[in-house]
């Protein structure tokens, strides 16, 4: 509901959030300010992580390697046994553990390759040895082969040293500490909300569908069918979208069989069911807090940064939890949309606005935004399912539009070069700051930083600074 939920350019302050919504908000943020302040900083770990050697084979040699690898033989046999291997060596390795669909155990030795932005990872179903805090100087390896043999391939890693957990020190445990204590959350749905073709509903209510047909026939919504072209029908659909609420009010105030059949669809309408034109009718004209339940018990399909409807989706549950200081839901969906690409003109007006994020409005609540934007950038080991990380190529650009960004990005350069951090919160810390920097508009203010961030990368070990200095692609492959 664009006139209603607040976009950039509805509200009279610019901001997606009204004032009111946003007083109730900053008195939650200000408490939590206080207890956070009274609370110990937890301890975290990184992730496990070492130095390793890949190797890869296809074909019958494969099943020797295997054989060879059980019964013992060490990296240096292996390679003198087969010279011809595909090898990579000297690799950075990070391990991540996780249940599968079979409810194994499985880890995955993840490789920062050179440096490269690319993020591999290799599976294992875990073994008893593989829940200890570190894996010791062995063989892992997954094998493969078809019922008759006929395909054949293995892809085995030599951990050079044990990877180790590293504790995070205390300032950098009190930045993860931040960003768990005010995003309590990853869930913006229901955990039993359905997944839903974004144009057909399976099956729609008859209530609700009745009602939709009768306010739309009375609200003159355009037939498709009448216009030349999906774009004529969409500037005709979008200039009705927009004027059609002061159509609807009089509809309410005056129309008996329109209440009447809005009453009926809202007693009759079970959560799951529901469709963003009857959930906005809720919004307006009976429950906020029905309105949310009705739209965080329906997934739609796409995700955030790439598709309008489940932009848009999300950002109404962010508004609607604001507007019923629902602090969790509020803090997680507003995190899913706060790099929302403004290109869109039915999100933003982005040339009355100058902005690229929604970052402003965690601003006004009186947030740490860089604390917290760096906390979730942090990677830990075995985080909580709650847990909310920060995408490394969307917080950059959220960095360039805080107000004290000139003070994060030296934040983030010394963290790159700092020995006591893991190296592989370094690398994501390289990452954040070249991501930042491409978003930086002065290309003299760009040419000065990336002279930085080579500086910075050069206090990396050297095998891992390859593909990072220099490097102009800032994308980052999570792991």
């Amino acid at each position: 509901m664009l006139g209603q939920s607040g976009t950039i350019g509805h509200n009279p302050n610019g901001l997606l959030y009204p004032d009111a919504a946003l007083a109730t908000l900053k008195h939650i943020a200000d408490s939590l300010q206080v207890q956070f302040q009274n609370q110990p900083t937890a301890t975290y770990n990184a992730v496990p992580q070492g130095y390793y050697v890949y190797i890869a084979a296809n074909g019958r040699q494969s099943i020797s390697i295997k054989k060879d690898i059980d019964a013992g033989l060490g990296y240096a046999e292996i390679r003198a046994k087969y010279p011809h291997l595909y090898v990579l060596d000297s690799m950075y390795a990070t391990r991540n553990t996780y249940t599968n669909y079979k409810k194994q155990k499985i880890f995955a030795i993840s490789k920062e390759d050179q440096g490269s932005p690319v993020s591999t990872k290799i599976h294992f179903q875990a073994e008893k040895n593989t829940n200890n805090k570190s894996v010791k100087s062995s063989w892992l390896y997954t094998y493969y082969a078809n019922a008759d043999s006929t395909t054949q391939n293995i892809e085995a890693c030599y951990i050079t040293n044990p990877l180790e957990l590293m504790p995070l020190k205390s300032s950098y445990a009190r930045l993860v500490h931040y960003s768990e204590y005010f995003v309590g959350d990853n869930n913006v749905y229901y955990n039993d909300a359905k997944r839903y073709d974004v144009e057909f509903l399976d099956e729609p209510g008859v209530e609700m569908t009745a009602f939709l047909d009768y306010a739309n026939a009375r609200l003159g919504q355009p037939d498709q069918g009448r216009y030349e072209g999906s774009q004529e029908y969409f500037m005709r659909w979008s200039t009705w979208q927009n004027d059609k609420w002061l159509q609807a009010d009089k509809l309410y105030a005056a129309d008996s069989k329109f209440k009447k059949l809005l009453a009926e669809a809202y007693n009759n309408t079970p959560k799951g069911t529901t469709d963003s034109d009857f959930e906005d009718y809720i919004w307006r004209y009976y429950s906020k807090q029905t309105a949310l339940d009705y739209k965080r018990s329906r997934r739609i399909f796409g995700a955030p940064r790439v598709s309008l409807v489940p932009r848009l989706h999300i950002r109404d549950i962010a508004v609607l939890a604001a507007q019923v200081a629902n602090w969790h839901v509020f803090m997680c969906a507003h995190l899913y949309i706060i790099d929302t690409d403004f290109g869109y003109p039915t999100t933003t007006d982005e040339r009355k606005t100058g902005r690229h994020t929604y970052v402003k409005e965690l601003e006004t609540l009186g947030i740490n935004t860089g604390d917290l934007l760096i906390g979730m950038c942090l990677k830990i080991n075995e985080a909580t399912e709650s847990h909310y990380y920060g995408n490394i190529n969307d917080i950059g650009k959220i960095l360039s539009e805080v107000k004290d960004r000139q003070n994060i990005a030296a934040r983030l350069l010394f963290m790159i070069q700092d020995p006591e951090l893991d190296i592989h919160n370094r690398i994501r810390m390289c990452y954040a700051f070249a991501n930042y920097n491409y978003c930086i508009e002065d290309g003299a203010e760009r040419a000065r930083n990336k002279g930085l961030l080579n500086k910075a990368i050069a206090s990396l070990p050297k095998v891992l600074c390859k593909g990072l200095i220099d490097n102009d692609d800032a994308f980052y492959s999570e792991n």
